[in-house]
């Protein structure tokens, strides 16, 4: 029998974990074992004791600080790695899916043994995107779905540089081969890092077209200065690993971003993009939430 574990970040949103836990206890698949797997990520003490509901319907793991996405992840990675699952996911917890769905994208992919990475459509408002491009071209370089024949495919199966991690699944060996996530990101681009590096050790990343997932976005203004800061200055992390070279085009960039913002009076998109330039230039990454409190 095929066993698959399906990893959860929980940082004070436990609701949405609870209920994302219910869908997908309700959408098991026949011949395939299910674990599930929530890391808390350093949550408040009232949303931790929440989570003690979940002991039992799931594998809970509980960090005593904010190991940011890749930290976080990486926990329950090597719990699944430990128990021997064939197949690993990582699921953002503000996704809705027909379990129908849910299940043809799990199966499809234990039935294709030569794709290592694979992901759904993801439903974004009104847009489907088809996985992304590499991250060292622009801020946004997430594929729209009429944009996607621009990659190889091969029946149902789209060729891309890397799976949003809003929903991805892995084969085990992967990890094995190439490594974990590198937690120096925090969040924000740490699983388009790994998708470079796995291509590298020759590991096939595909979206599958005929399935889709909806993410639900919010608009939380906090969060969107965090998302700006580190996608922003993680860009600069990336391209130190790969392109060097191109660690110069990040810093005209950014501050052309940053000029843009203060021309436009936007003084708050002034201050993240500036200290994102700023962090990136002179290598301080890793977690810096504290900066947006």
């Amino acid at each position: 029998m095929t066993s698959i574990a399906l990893i959860l970040l929980s940082w004070n949103n436990t609701t949405e974990v609870l209920t994302l836990i219910e869908s997908l206890l309700n959408a098991k698949i026949p011949g395939v074992e299910t674990h599930l797997v929530v890391v808390d990520n350093g949550s408040s003490q009232a949303e931790v004791q929440a989570l003690k509901s979940l002991e039992g319907d799931a594998k809970v793991i509980y960090s005593p600080e904010n190991l940011g996405y890749a930290g976080g992840n990486n926990l329950g990675i090597k719990h699944a790695l430990t128990i021997g699952t064939e197949i690993i996911g990582l699921m953002n917890s503000d996704i809705i899916f027909d379990a129908g769905q849910f299940r043809g994208f799990v199966e499809d992919m234990i039935a294709n043994q030569q794709v290592g990475i694979a992901g759904p459509v993801i439903i974004e408002n009104d847009k489907s995107y088809v996985g992304g491009k590499n991250i060292s071209v622009d801020l946004n370089t997430r594929i729209q779905r009429e944009d996607g024949n621009q990659s190889e495919s091969f029946g149902d199966w789209l060729d891309v540089e890397y799976i949003p991690g809003t929903f991805i699944l892995f084969r085990s060996q992967v990890f094995r081969r190439v490594g974990f996530l590198d937690e120096t990101y925090f969040f924000s681009g740490e699983i388009a890092d790994f998708c470079f590096r796995a291509a590298e050790a020759q590991t096939k990343i595909c979206v599958n077209k005929n399935y889709s997932i909806q993410h639900q976005i919010g608009k939380n203004t906090k969060r969107e200065g965090l998302y700006l800061y580190y996608n922003l200055r993680n860009r600069f992390l990336f391209v130190s690993k790969f392109y060097p070279g191109l660690k110069w085009k990040w810093c005209i960039k950014g501050s052309r971003f940053a000029l843009g913002a203060l021309l436009r009076l936007n003084f708050r998109r002034f201050r993240t993009t500036s200290i994102a330039v700023l962090h990136g230039m002179t290598n301080k990454f890793g977690n810096k939430n504290h900066l947006f409190n």
